[in-house]
């Protein structure tokens, strides 16, 4: 098992980032890898759930779509597909809404990842988010440039809105 340690700082708000990982509607419009979450109905299914009966949370328009508001939640259980097979099942280990901090274990095939999470408050009011990913060297090293990548999107600022005419 190898251990990774990735952190990343911007403009966006201790809430908002922390509301992008708390919500699984919202990943796809931050982690590019993430096409398209889906949360098994049965939370206490465990990792290898069979999952005919579940929300499906699309991310084809990005984030479009699915179980708006659902929280991550101890013993939450779902799918993660990227553009590319295979999907990926997740388990949701901890969460701690005050330290804005979570951990997930994530499984592809036999290869299975433990990813912790944290987000931060920065001195120069934004956010500092970090993670610390553990598995097999080989993964853990193809995954860590599109984690910082997407490390980097959850604590940038949001766009700013369009006026109207």
């Amino acid at each position: 098992m190898a251990g990774l340690f990735l952190e990343a700082a911007g403009p966006a708000r201790v809430a908002e980032s922390w509301e992008r990982y708390a919500q699984p509607a919202r990943w796809p419009d931050w982690a590019p890898q993430v096409h398209r979450v889906r949360i098994d109905a049965n939370a206490d299914a465990g990792i290898d759930a069979d999952a005919d009966a579940d929300a499906d949370i699309d991310g084809g328009a990005r984030g479009e779509g699915g179980a708006d508001g659902e929280r991550i939640h101890p013993g939450m259980t779902g799918e993660v597909r990227s553009f590319l097979p295979p999907a990926a099942r997740f388990v949701i280990t901890s969460v701690d809404e005050l330290s804005h901090t979570w951990s997930w274990r994530v499984s592809i095939g036999p290869v299975r990842l433990t990813l912790d999470h944290g987000v931060e408050p920065c001195l120069d009011a934004g956010t500092t988010t970090w993670l610390r990913l553990r598995g097999p060297l080989p993964i853990v090293l193809a995954y860590a440039p599109l984690a910082r990548l997407a490390l980097r999107r959850l604590v940038r600022a949001e766009a700013p809105a369009t006026l109207a005419p």
